[in-house]
């Protein structure tokens, strides 16, 4: 919510903190269908218009309040419950196992970085397209070779994602993932020359390897 708010130069971040500070605390959680605030004090924040009304006596305070917060904890703790068991089951509803062959194009996921910034105020980026070269063993991480045959080793399948040419409508959305900027151009890092030539790709002449 705060990258929706802040300046390019996010020097103004922590003037908007106290805002979305008040908003969070007085919002209903989907979970617990309570306010953070009355979770933690057995009674709603006053907003600006209820400041002149009456409120509870310091008696009233006493004698109601923890009852009232050790129902709603009670209630609190069944709600969590529910919600988990309503999670499992659409997930696993709409799950399904991902999988790369070797020779797959594929986005790989790169947080966007810059000196003195953020990340997680800036847009999420893919890059790529890169080829799947190899699945490692026992494992989930994948190696990765781009058009500048940089090789890219050991990454996290949750990394990846499916690549579909343009002309492709559904290729954004194909796998149940949000929407995200495209970078075409590889986001150059360290990369490390391989002097040994051999059957993996890494080994071919020209070849180099990139960690991310």
């Amino acid at each position: 919510m705060l990258s929706l708010y802040v300046r390019v130069d996010q020097k103004d971040w922590d003037e908007f903190i106290p805002f979305l500070q008040f908003a969070y605390n007085t919002s209903t959680h989907s979970t617990t269908r309570e306010t953070p605030f009355f979770m933690l004090r057995g009674y709603n924040a006053k907003l600006p218009l209820e400041i002149s009304m009456a409120g509870p006596t310091k008696a009233d305070y006493a004698t109601r309040v923890p009852v009232r917060l050790s129902d709603a904890r009670y209630l609190i703790r069944e709600r969590i419950k529910e919600a988990q068991r309503n999670q499992a089951y659409y997930y696993n509803q709409r799950h399904r196992e991902l999988v790369f062959d070797p020779g797959e194009k594929v986005l790989l996921y790169k947080p966007v970085r810059k000196v003195g910034l953020s990340t997680k105020l800036l847009a999420k980026r893919y890059i790529g397209p890169y080829t799947i070269v190899a699945k490692r063993p026992r494992s989930d991480n994948y190696d990765l070779i781009g058009s500048d045959d940089i090789l890219v080793r050991g990454m996290h399948i949750s990394r990846l994602k499916r690549y579909y040419s343009e002309d492709e409508n559904d290729y954004l959305d194909a796998e149940g993932q949000d929407d995200c900027l495209l970078d075409t151009d590889p986001i150059p890092l360290t990369t490390a020359s391989v002097g040994a030539h051999g059957g993996d790709p890494a080994n071919r002449p020209g070849t180099s390897t990139q960690r991310f």
